[in-house]
């Protein structure tokens, strides 16, 4: 196995310009690369988030905007990994940590919760997920939609959201992978002069 390395230029080329919503890594042992970056972008938030109790709007500019790079790296790690090896859910990489795919559960959005309380009061499955003040029970009334919806039944005021896929990442503890993460760091201290 090869590793294949990115070079400052590609990095900053994946985090300082428009990318298309499905661009992919040429390998998937680039994602170990992508893996040091997300997490030097992790502790520049917490550090940022720590600083904020004494600069809130400057630091909340530069919080949302490292959170947008580790949204955008995340996302090219998860078409990476649809692209070169849709079959894997997960890489590890020794002494880094690991990448996991795995698809988000669906969402039921509420657009008119009063046609929808009207419809499950009638259909007899209001009781099971309104409670007395009429706070919606979140779990249940997913289920309660869920089967409708098994049933082909159409229950006014809610739309179903389909649950896309996500990546998760686990970091190895007491490893430092300091050694590899000199260069990347590097590239985002340059990428902060960078207008996205």
């Amino acid at each position: 196995m090869t590793n294949v390395v990115l070079s400052n230029e590609q990095f900053k080329e994946l985090l300082g310009s428009e990318l298309p919503a499905d661009y992919a890594l040429n390998s998937v042992y680039e994602v170990e690369n992508v893996l040091l970056l997300l997490k030097t972008i992790k502790d520049k938030i917490e550090y940022f988030k720590g600083l904020k109790k004494y600069r809130i709007q400057s630091v909340d500019a530069k919080v949302d905007d490292l959170e947008e790079k580790s949204d955008r790296l995340r996302s090219v790690v998860l078409h990476t990994m649809k692209k070169l090896d849709p079959n894997r859910t997960t890489l590890n990489f020794p002494d880094v940590g690991a990448v996991t795919r795995k698809k988000n559960p669906n969402k039921w959005e509420v657009k008119y919760e009063e046609s929808m309380l009207a419809f499950l009061e009638k259909s007899g499955s209001k009781q099971d997920v309104v409670q007395v003040k009429e706070v919606i029970d979140s779990r249940k009334l997913k289920k309660t939609l869920d089967d409708f919806a098994s049933a082909r039944v159409t229950v006014p005021g809610v739309t179903l959201i389909e649950g896309g896929e996500t990546v998760s990442v686990k970091y190895e503890e007491g490893k430092s992978g300091q050694e590899k993460t000199g260069s990347i760091t590097s590239v985002l201290d340059d990428l902060d002069s960078l207008e996205l």
